[in-house]
């Protein structure tokens, strides 16, 4: 093994813990979001706050905080990548990797699956080319070499290409893990005691709705 592929397999490793991270903590935000809802909903109705007037009352900036304010393109398709807008470097990088998701499909495709195998392992099969379809169109290449791995198919060797480009995503998902972590659904969920859930409540309702509560 070359130090060009140990250090690549490094950053390939760094890379899938950190969208591991930002995984686990999605899911997280997910399932407190409900119980941060009601415990909001039960904080204003003890203090005689009428949620619904602010709501109505303060509808752009809610708009605002939540992006609904944003227009809908129906038409678009959030899955395929641009790209024409794509560097070079992206565009090889790219290239690279369409290759290896036709090898895997060649193996995966559910039109070239072996029907006389179990049910069970056609259905496993349809589900990892799933997972290598929305890699392929979400640019998680590191998804894509788990994938072709298992398959024992021969991965890109364009490995400072690589390393570069992981680099990168590395750096925007420590990013975006530091924005979800500032976020309320998550601070909530760290909460232990009803006084640290109301002061992330009022913390809430003062930069939503630019309101200072008297116990704050």
């Amino acid at each position: 093994m070359s130090s060009k592929k140990l250090n690549w397999s490094r950053y390939v490793q760094k890379l899938k813990h950190y969208n591991t991270e930002l995984d686990m903590i999605d899911d997280i935000t997910n399932d407190i979001a409900s119980d941060f809802q009601e415990y909001y909903e039960e904080y204003c109705k003890k203090r005689n706050i009428d949620l619904n007037e602010l709501n109505h009352k303060h509808q752009e900036r809610i708009g605002e905080a939540y992006g609904t304010n944003e227009p809908i393109d129906e038409d678009a398709d959030p899955g395929a990548p641009d790209t024409e807008n794509m560097t070079p470097e992206e565009r090889e990088l790219f290239n690279s990797f369409s290759k290896l998701f036709k090898k895997i499909a060649l193996k995966l495709h559910p039109d070239r699956i072996d029907k006389n195998l179990p049910i069970e392992k056609q259905e496993e099969m349809v589900k990892t080319f799933q997972k290598a379809n929305k890699a392929m169109n979400e640019r998680k290449y590191f998804l894509l070499l788990d994938i072709a791995e298992s398959l024992n198919l021969e991965l890109p060797k364009n490995y400072s290409l690589q390393i570069k480009w992981m680099k990168k995503q590395i750096k925007d998902t420590e990013v975006e893990i530091a924005g979800k972590l500032r976020t309320y659904n998550y601070k909530f969920s760290e909460a232990e005691t009803d006084e640290e859930k109301d002061v992330l409540i009022e913390q809430f309702m003062r930069q939503l709705f630019g309101i200072q509560l008297n116990n704050d």
